[in-house]
């Protein structure tokens, strides 16, 4: 019983803090934020750099 009562009342704190920063039940969405090509390019600059440090490593 004492841990159902817990777990109800750090929900209900949970959801207070979460309605105190704007929550209001659904997520927001941005149907005009879409990535540019430099976006895209800059995305992949890691990924393919920690590929190539892989590759270089293993063949030498």
């Amino acid at each position: 019983g004492a841990l159902f009562i817990r777990s109800y009342e750090r929900g209900e704190r949970v959801h207070l803090a979460m309605v105190s920063r704007g929550y209001t039940g659904a997520m927001p969405v941005i149907d005009e934020a879409t990535a540019t090509r430099t976006q895209w390019a800059y995305a992949a600059a890691l990924p393919a750099l920690a590929l190539a440090v892989c590759l270089l490593g293993w063949t030498l």
